[in-house]
């Protein structure tokens, strides 16, 4: 992304400046991942995507001044979630680079190109000129190439006395470099022609330039790794920051499932479990009861004659009537209760790990405290709102089946109903410990 030797309208435009890029990227709905790839410029730019900065290298600015490159590459992730086009903006400003936009060498800004491209094709012309020619003409020739490079040499020093004026990094060691080599060439010049009597010290000048110029290559070296270093801690920050953000979202994301799964397995009227937690429950405590031994009680209630109470008090106040029911079986329940669901319409389920006498005097406990309500039900034998319970026991593999023991328990539950409400029966127990026939109980 250059824009030095492009035209716009009649004017050639320059190697520096700023610039803005405005695209409109048109990218599959796949599913896919897009990037920006900016690679290694010594340039300020920066990247905003759909009117979000999204990237940004250095200081852009408007001039010199204000403007401060940065080295270092990125890759730009871009949204794509539900997305067909990307609208990207860069904004660039580079008063470093002799290639305008988004190659470095040693102050090309204060420099020509052409010269450069002169010195390159005269020093291979004399090369191949030295490989081909004979002795005698190579020494004939010496003092053109003496004198052009003692041009070239002044030449460099006024592009270092320039880089010195603008205070450029480095640019007194380097003009310095550049006139011992001058002087040292011009002296060699004179010693050949007999006009001076010092001796050849163009080795010691080249000495001298090169050991300049290694040291601005050695302390721009020091500088990018001292960049790096930064860069790499800079790094390790956002990524331990970034490691920080995933737990932080992790247990987020952990907490809003739990509060799903919470929601999932809840009843949305009475806040206790729904049938589906009970399911879930009663298979595992049917597993557990199996592989230990330990004894397994269901329990099904019914609220009587609820139909006659919304008939009568309204939806809304059956809706209540609910939600009081369910409070108090909750709240009445005792440790050996593992599970408290409405079971569907106004029927609850209990389900307790304890055997059938335990099972009953939870039965009881429960049909007591609903009749303590008193909440009024004048369409009811007893004038208040009852319950009826059904209760069945697996302690011993009586039941075939999860399924059979809460088909038992839904049986007992209809007799308690069709013994006249109000009440708790427990189903009959086909090897019975604890007895053998219904036991039920009227309140």
């Amino acid at each position: 992304m250059a824009w030095n030797a492009y035209t716009l309208g009649d004017e050639k435009l320059g190697s520096y400046g700023s610039a803005t890029y405005e695209l409109q990227v048109l990218v599959p709905n796949d599913g896919r991942v897009w990037a920006l790839d900016v690679p290694v410029v010594f340039t300020a730019y920066r990247i905003w995507v759909n009117q979000v900065e999204a990237a940004s290298s250095g200081t852009v600015g408007q001039s010199a001044k204000s403007a401060v490159p940065a080295k270092y590459p990125q890759v730009v992730y871009l949204p794509g979630t539900g997305q067909t086009s990307l609208h990207i903006v860069i904004q660039v400003s580079n008063y470093e680079n002799y290639r305008g936009g988004l190659v470095y060498r040693l102050y090309p800004q204060d420099g020509s190109r052409r010269f450069k491209s002169l010195l390159t094709w005269v020093c291979s012309a004399f090369g191949l000129f030295i490989m081909a020619g004979s002795i005698q003409l190579v020494t004939e020739a010496l003092l053109f190439l003496q004198l052009f490079i003692l041009f070239t040499a002044l030449y460099m020093c006024a592009v270092f006395i320039r880089a010195v004026s603008r205070r450029r990094e480095g640019a007194l060691a380097a003009v310095a470099g550049a006139m011992v080599l001058g002087a040292a060439i011009m002296n060699d010049v004179l010693y050949l022609r007999g006009l001076v009597h010092t001796g050849n010290f163009t080795t010691l000048g080249l000495f001298v330039f090169i050991f300049a110029q290694s040291y601005l290559l050695s302390s721009g070296f020091a500088k990018a790794f001292s960049s790096s270093e930064e860069l790499a801690g800079k790094l390790i920050h956002l990524n331990a920051s970034l490691e920080e953000k995933v737990r932080q979202r992790t247990r987020a994301l952990e907490q809003v499932n739990k509060s799903l799964e919470r929601m999932t397995l809840a009843d949305g009227l009475t806040g206790i479990s729904n049938r589906r937690h009970f399911d879930i429950a009663a298979e595992r405590l049917w597993e557990t009861s199996i592989e230990s031994g330990t004894p397994m009680s269901v329990l099904l209630m019914d609220i009587d004659f609820f139909k006659l109470y919304n008939d009568t008090y309204g939806h809304l106040q059956g809706d209540e009537c609910l939600k009081e029911v369910a409070r108090t079986l909750l709240a009445s329940a005792n440790s050996d209760c593992e599970l408290i669901a409405r079971y569907g319409g106004e029927e609850f389920a209990v389900l307790m790990s304890g055997n059938q006498k335990e099972a009953g005097r939870v039965a009881d406990l429960l049909t007591t405290r609903i009749r303590e309500l008193n909440l009024p039900h004048k369409n009811a034998k007893q004038g208040i709102v009852t319950i009826s319970c059904g209760t069945s026991t697996c302690s011993h593999g009586e039941y075939a089946s999860l399924l059979a023991l809460i088909r038992a328990a839904d049986e007992a539950l209809y007799t308690a109903k069709k013994q006249g409400r109000n009440r708790y029966v427990q189903a009959e127990m086909v090897e019975g410990v604890e007895g053998t026939g219904p036991v039920d109980k009227l309140e």
